[in-house]
């Protein structure tokens, strides 16, 4: 956006500049709007963590060089988020013991015999 601002700038004659950096702020106005979503659930948080090859893997390193965000993943009294502290009470107030798989709750055969 930044740069198309300056272009918009340096070319006022040129129309193209004053479209696309409507278009870059346009966009940003709407990446904002999903970034605060994110913020009020866990579940954009969750998603991720569940994935089975990425797990935490994801926002360690998305996040690696931004201080702040690190932060984020575990709290530390400053900030108001704890990402797995979310991600945690999201799972403990929505599933857990929750779902029970049918094969879980009948005995197993083999234990009859005992």
């Amino acid at each position: 956006m930044d740069t198309f601002s300056k272009l918009k700038e340096q070319y006022p004659e040129q129309e193209e500049f004053q479209i696309l950096h409507a278009a870059a702020a346009s966009s940003w106005m709407k990446l904002e709007k999903y970034y605060k979503m994110a913020d009020e659930s866990a579940a954009y948080y969750a998603a991720n963590v569940l994935r089975p090859g990425e797990k935490w893997k994801f926002f360690y390193k998305k996040w690696k060089d931004d201080a702040e965000k690190m932060e984020w993943l575990e709290g530390n009294g400053k900030h108001q988020y704890n990402i797995k502290q979310l991600v945690q009470d999201l799972w403990e107030e929505e599933y857990k013991d929750k779902y029970i798989s049918p094969t879980s709750s009948k005995p197993n055969e083999s234990h009859k015999q005992l």
